[in-house]
């Protein structure tokens, strides 16, 4: 799966992770921030979309008909 994001939409994807959320609760900072600061010199100017690439897994199956 990918998508062409700016830096603005990454960092907004990536702060709708739970881990981000429960990372935001326990330290009481927001992580992506820090995110931010690490990618901003590498993404160069930030209204560019850069495509974004992660792996989608479905499971699939079917329910036996003596289950329906």
């Amino acid at each position: 799966m990918h998508a062409d994001l700016t830096l603005d939409a990454f960092l907004g994807y990536v702060g709708t992770w739970s881990a981000v959320a429960k990372a935001r609760a326990a330290e009481g900072q927001d992580p992506v921030e820090d995110l931010r600061a690490a990618i901003a010199a590498p993404w160069g100017d930030p209204r560019h979309a850069r495509r974004v690439t992660w792996p989608l897994n479905i499971r699939a199956g079917r329910k036996p008909e003596a289950l329906a």
